[in-house]
């Protein structure tokens, strides 16, 4: 029994704290939620059962903690109980046996057994709380990971008079080529000549560029099955914004979901859309909301731009959402949506049916999984907390892992990790050779990453 009681404090321990992460953040959208392990906690409690253990033994078998009968029943509440374990109990039954001799064996031989029981139950102790703490520490972001990339500022040709302005994505396509999407001039395409979509080969030569005049805040973007670009405008003015373009390789626009210009929660309408991701079988899923948006939510279409479903509302529960971010697809054709201000990543079905939510890889801004599914996360806010909740501690970069079993392998440290301004990258694309480009919206920079 006293193994499978002090056990049972180590699970409810284990299973309290698995409570408290994965509602952490149900408290008021105004709250801070606490979204590192408090693993301090954890041991603080294990030292306690330890303590207790040890009093046991200086007590000769005898626990120091007193039962209240429940108030229900008054008869009994009077009476207090200290618990004894087995070998008193024994010896009790043992007193009156005619043979003073027999009972002080049984007395002995319980003792023993009491002896090994204890030495089993430290064991399996020491075994939980391991396994507690190993995977508390497993869902925290870590710091501490290799660092196999060494990183160049300098890829990417121009077109002629332009610099770099805020990178929001970079979506490699199949062909090889790949496309960087920036905001025309610092970190807007309002009323601007520049074309905020650049298409380049392997080796960083500009091959064309588009999208002039079409764009307010160009954001996220993806590469479908036949190698169409698919870029969001989350933000609206002047008749433009709160739209999904999809282009052709060549720049012609193949189809355009929204409004031009209007902001609406109603199907065919975007709030700031923010990222956009395409099914194999070609179902369109775009995350719809930006930071104070009105809708937080992920709008489902058919191949041919017809509303399906939709799902998440303003929250931080199973399914909630607060400034979906980004969202990508696995090879099984799950959906990881960076819920950003609540440090996590929900997991998702097509249907919009809850899967799972990850913490592991910090506050995710963008999401890319390549084919094997090696999945890449940006984090570019974590630090100190300016009041959306940021996680303090928590170093800005690149956190690389296993999307199919959320194992964290690597980290591409930010430039400035540490500092408080938002200035990490945002977005995240991988080419097929296997280096990762930063989009960089602060900083107004492309990063290309190689493995060293």
């Amino acid at each position: 029994m006293r193994v499978f009681g002090f056990l049972g404090v180590i699970v409810v321990l284990c299973a309290g704290w698995y409570i408290y992460q994965r509602s952490a953040s149900d408290v008021a959208d105004g709250g801070s939620p606490q979204q590192q392990i408090d693993t301090v906690a954890i041991r603080q409690r294990l030292l306690t059962i330890a303590q207790t253990e040890r009093q046991y033994q200086a007590g000769n078998g005898k626990y120091a903690t007193v039962r209240r009968e429940p108030a229900t029943g008054r008869h009994r509440a009077a009476r207090l109980h200290l618990h004894r374990l087995g070998h008193e109990h024994r010896f009790h039954d043992h007193r009156h046996a005619d043979r003073r001799g027999q009972g002080r064996l049984a007395d002995a031989r319980s003792h023993r057994n009491d002896a090994g029981h204890g030495e089993m139950t430290r064991a399996l102790a020491i075994f939980a709380a391991a396994v507690c703490i190993g995977a508390a520490q497993s869902n925290a972001p870590s710091n501490d990971l290799p660092q196999p990339y060494r990183t160049t500022r300098d890829w990417g040709e121009l077109p002629p008079g332009v610099k770099w302005a805020a990178v929001t994505a970079i979506e490699p396509a199949p062909d090889g080529s790949i496309y960087v999407i920036h905001r025309c001039v610092a970190n807007s395409c309002a009323n601007r000549p520049e074309a905020p979509i650049l298409k380049y080969d392997a080796n960083g030569k500009l091959l064309a560029s588009w999208g002039a005049k079409m764009f307010i805040f160009p954001h996220g973007a993806t590469i479908d099955r036949d190698g169409n670009l698919w870029v969001t405008d989350a933000r609206g003015e002047s008749g433009i914004g709160h739209q999904v373009f999809k282009f052709s390789p060549d720049g012609k626009i193949l189809m355009t979901l929204g409004k031009a210009g209007v902001s609406g929660s109603t199907p065919g309408l975007f709030d700031q859309p923010t990222d956009v991701v395409i099914a194999p079988g070609g179902d369109i899923f775009v995350t719809d909301s930006h930071r104070n948006g009105r809708n937080n939510r992920v709008v489902k279409f058919t191949r041919d731009g017809t509303y399906i479903k939709e799902w998440g509302q303003k929250g931080s529960g199973r399914g909630e959402i607060s400034e979906p971010h980004t969202i990508a697809m696995d090879s099984r054709g799950r959906l990881f949506v960076g819920d950003r201000e609540n440090n996590r990543i929900q997991i998702f079905d097509q249907d919009g049916r809850y899967l799972d939510e990850w913490r592991q890889f910090g506050r995710p801004s963008g999401i890319f999984i390549t084919k094997d599914d090696t999945i890449y996360v940006a984090d570019s806010e974590s630090g100190p907390d300016t009041g959306a909740h940021e996680l303090a501690g928590i170093k800005k970069g690149i956190r690389i892992g296993n999307a199919r079993d959320g194992t964290v392998t690597a980290f591409i440290e930010d430039q400035e990790s540490t500092a408080a301004d938002h200035s990490g990258a945002e977005g995240v694309g991988v080419d097929l050779h296997g280096n990762v480009y930063g989009a960089v919206v602060r900083r107004q920079v492309l990063e290309r990453h190689v493995k060293k």
